[in-house]
């Protein structure tokens, strides 16, 4: 990108904190300028493409970042089930509020959210993260609606669970 004359910075954010998403989005605006193109791609259960096929197998869960985010919901804890929203939902929502306003302003912008066509889907013990995915897709594609009827926005949903599944399976 800095070969082709554009402006790189790589931030360090934790994107469950909201506060700490809209200070680094004006960051990158004052020093960049205005964000035209945002990829929300935050996920709280990364290895979980790896790992998806076993859940067939093995009905107690996985240990990712040191929390157990997969296994019965009886057993699964209210915070753990809290950090996943965090992530896979909540994180979506404060990039695109902070962003937003921008966007409107100069009537133009393109938002990628990054889901996994586990929003569709019911599997046994991974129902706080399938809720998560439904909640995220959900929101982007009643966002997609609200920004096309006020001006030239696009809001794209990106599945990649079959794309990974391929490169896992070659």
């Amino acid at each position: 990108l800095v070969d082709k004359g554009g402006k790189c910075m790589v931030f360090e954010v934790d994107v469950t904190d909201k506060v700490m998403v809209s200070g680094n989005v004006k960051f990158i605006e004052d020093k960049l300028g205005p964000v035209d193109c945002v990829v929300n791609n935050a996920g709280f259960f990364s290895i979980l493409l790896l790992l998806f096929l076993l859940t067939f197998f093995f009905s107690t869960f996985c240990v990712v970042s040191g929390k157990a985010v997969m296994g019965e919901f009886l057993e699964t804890s209210l915070d753990d089930c809290e950090d996943v929203l965090r992530v896979n939902l909540f994180s979506h929502l404060y990039v695109c509020k902070s962003v937003l306003g921008g966007m409107v302003k100069r009537n133009k912008g393109i938002i990628v959210q990054v889901s996994s066509v586990m929003d569709e889907l019911t599997i046994n013990n991974l129902s706080s993260y399938c809720a998560s995915k439904a909640a995220a897709s959900s929101f982007a594609m009643c966002l997609r609606q609200e920004l096309l009827a006020k001006s030239s926005f696009f809001v794209f949903v990106f599945c990649v669970f079959f794309l990974c599944m391929l490169i896992l399976l070659l």
